[in-house]
């Protein structure tokens, strides 16, 4: 970041991780964590970043129900405030984490439509309390459309048998894109480089190589 030729205000980093841990009071609770020059807790962006790194770490409160952070752009307020309305209603409804994932990935993209430093290609993860399961790291994807042109609903629905074992979708800007990719996945030392699904002739189009080095993670207990 020092070596960077920009003016300190535009060197800004989030790192940011969500998931679940045991905390010695809460026990085993969902929690976000970050480590950043540019943020202050929970999730305050400041007006100028720091000139060395900082990390935080929360869980999240037993009277509340769901949790909404945003890094890096700043969402309008008015669709943020729509946003946990909804997904509100989605759990006073009993629905499940897909129903929140279509609703969080249509406004990254409704905002991507006007805020052209917002990427519009989504990459969701759904990873649930039940689904943490150490030892056996796996993930499913949800059905990969075959034809250009799904709607949001094709592109979230889930197959019967799904138990809430972790699970990802990618949902283009696009929706008459013919390419779709899947997440980077490491665990103890195995990784599986993102995979990307489409015809022959577009994924001989794209470039080889590996450009990760390689990562370990160990599971918290």
């Amino acid at each position: 970041m020092a070596r960077l030729s920009h003016p300190r205000e535009a060197k800004r980093l989030a790192v940011v991780g969500v998931g679940f841990a045991r905390f010695p009071q809460a026990g085993h609770q969902p929690y976000l964590a970050w480590v950043s020059d540019s943020l202050d807790p929970p999730h305050a962006w400041r007006a100028r970043p720091r000139t060395a790194f900082a990390a935080h770490i929360s869980h999240l409160p037993a009277d509340r129900s769901f949790a909404i952070a945003s890094y890096g752009q700043r969402l309008p307020a008015e669709g943020l405030a729509e946003l946990r309305r909804a997904v509100q209603r989605v759990l006073d409804h009993g629905s499940g984490p897909i129903a929140v994932a279509r609703l969080t990935t249509e406004l990254i993209q409704a905002v991507a439509a006007t805020n052209q430093a917002v990427g519009d290609n989504v990459m969701c993860m759904i990873l649930t309390r039940d689904g943490v399961t150490p030892g056996n790291p796996s993930i499913r994807t949800l059905p990969i459309p075959l034809v250009p042109g799904a709607s949001h609903a094709d592109r979230f629905r889930v197959f019967n048998d799904y138990a809430g074992e972790p699970i990802c979708t990618y949902i283009p800007g696009n929706p008459e894109a013919v390419l779709f990719y899947g997440p980077m996945s490491v665990c103890k030392d195995v990784a599986m480089w993102a995979g990307a699904f489409g015809p022959t002739q577009a994924l001989a189009s794209l470039p080889s190589g590996n450009p990760f080095p390689p990562y370990s993670l160990s599971f918290l207990r």
